[in-house]
């Protein structure tokens, strides 16, 4: 199974801004090895990990999994930051359910395409 992120030791995830070198240690024994430095951008440790070659692709490090088109991603810019007023609004809201079985059901006949898999 390939790994999906690499994540410093303070669970923020590392893209390629963050890294600072990249290397490759053939082994004799046991698996081959890909040494991925780089400098958080939350805690701002320098720090270091290691995957396995078999589970490298440089693509991990690489932000594709925004699913929004730029039209998307402008209107959301344009939204601004979430205020704390609206996150009380919403747990209100939440409180109110009795199950989420009502949640649920709108989402009971969703079935993920090919690109979202």
């Amino acid at each position: 199974m390939n790994r999906t992120a690499i994540r410093c030791r303070c669970g923020q995830r590392i893209g390629e801004r963050e890294v600072m070198h990249t290397g490759y240690y053939p082994r004799m024994f046991g698996p081959s090895l890909v040494a991925v430095r780089y400098r958080c951008p939350r805690c701002k440790k320098v720090d270091e990990q290691y995957v396995r070659q078999e589970e490298w692709d440089s693509g991990i490090l690489r932000d594709d999994a925004i699913e929004a088109s730029d039209n998307e991603m402008h209107d959301f810019i344009k939204m601004g930051p979430i205020e704390m007023d609206e996150l009380v609004e919403f747990h209100k809201q939440l409180e109110k359910l009795d199950d989420l079985n009502e949640i649920n059901n709108e989402f009971s006949d969703w079935v993920p395409t090919d690109d979202e898999e």
